[in-house]
């Protein structure tokens, strides 16, 4: 896989996708549309085959990685597409945008800029405002139509230091941090289980407690000292127990 995209890697993550980002002076977010359903079995087989399988093999194994969907007729879709959601499709969706990667980080390092994906997001950061982010777009848009996927224009996004500019869930304005909302939220709910208990605040969760050491773990990832912290509030919090207990 390249070394670009950084959703579904081992030893990489939302952080990881971030990172190359802090401290940015322009961001810029692109989506691409269906980005799974945009690889159909006959590119799954040319991956297979690039790979090294034989012609059957590769189509036996592209044939087990895609599905074809129902029409309201009752006609099947062919060619078949590959399954958001199958365990299988961010690895085929990763080695088949190898190149996608590899034109969109030549297109950003001729432009002075840093690109990571992560899935079908696409984030493209500037030291400085570029001259011409128009023909940037251009560009972007030519590489993505060549390699066989369409940028969702309605969710692009060019994002400054004045507001927040927030990656993969990450804020990168000037140092990786969960937004502040969110933190806010969630000690409000630590506070709540240490004054009322576990069982009076689960209401609408199923797993309160779960979610809490959850929570902690991801900002600690994100923020190692300020996790770290979180997760001794967690232990305390559920620690004391219900209110009147021994």
């Amino acid at each position: 896989m390249h070394d670009a995209a950084h959703g579904f890697v081992k030893a990489r993550s939302t952080v990881t996708n971030a990172t190359p980002h802090l401290g940015a002076a322009i961001v810029v977010k692109m989506d691409l549309v269906d980005f799974f359903p945009s690889i159909h079995y006959r590119r799954v087989v040319g991956l297979f085959e690039e790979l090294g399988y034989a012609t059957e093999a590769a189509e036996a194994l592209a044939g087990l990685c895609t599905y074809r969907p129902r029409l309201a007729d009752g006609r099947m879709v062919w060619p078949g597409l590959l399954p958001q959601g199958a365990p299988s499709s961010p690895a085929i969706t990763n080695l088949i945008c190898r190149r996608l990667d590899a034109r969109l980080l030549a297109l950003a390092t001729n432009s002075d800029a840093q690109y990571t994906r992560y899935a079908d997001d696409l984030t493209f950061s500037f030291a400085k405002e570029p001259e011409k982010l128009g023909r940037f777009f251009w560009w972007v848009d030519q590489i993505c139509q060549q390699e066989g996927f369409t940028e969702n224009t309605k969710k692009r996004r060019v994002l400054r230091p004045s507001g927040q500019q927030r990656i993969t869930g990450v804020v990168v304005n000037e140092h990786l941090a969960v937004p502040r909302k969110l933190r806010r939220r969630f000690r409000a709910i630590v506070a709540n289980v240490a004054k009322n208990g576990l069982a009076a605040e689960a209401r609408g969760h199923e797993d309160l407690e779960a979610y809490l050491h959850g929570f902690a773990a991801y900002v600690h990832m994100v923020q190692p000292e300020l996790g770290t912290k979180l997760a001794a509030d967690v232990r305390a919090a559920l620690a004391k127990g219900p209110p009147g207990a021994p």
